[in-house]
């Protein structure tokens, strides 16, 4: 858990400088999503993956949230709905990793309609 936030959080200013220089925020986005998605790759090794997704991590929310910022400049919304999505992913990994996925379950949406 430290090295995962110690990569996603520490990683966001190195990240930050190098997209302000190449100025390609939405290439950051789509490769942060790309690397996370990468460590789905190392299943048997979990440090690894850990390490891919931190740094994925980094990419994205460092790309996302300048493409987010320049959606509505000085205002919050674009922002907003940016990181709004992240206190649910929180609660849910929190819930799952404490209580497994059954716990989880009446959180996540449903494939199924709801009766009216």
């Amino acid at each position: 858990m430290l090295l995962y936030h110690v990569l996603a959080f520490g990683l966001q200013p190195v990240f930050g400088l190098a997209v302000d220089a190449a100025g390609t925020p939405r290439l950051a986005a789509v490769l942060g999503c790309l690397v996370s998605a990468g460590a789905l790759l190392f299943p048997a090794s979990p440090g690894l993956a850990i390490v891919v997704a931190g740094i994925g991590n980094a990419i994205f929310h460092v790309g996302g949230g300048v493409v987010s910022l320049r959606l509505t400049p000085h205002r919050a919304a674009a922002p907003g709905i940016f990181v709004a999505p992240g206190s649910l992913g929180l609660l849910l990994g929190a819930i799952l990793g404490s209580h497994g996925p059954a716990a989880a379950a009446p959180l996540l949406p449903s494939p199924w309609p709801l009766p009216c």
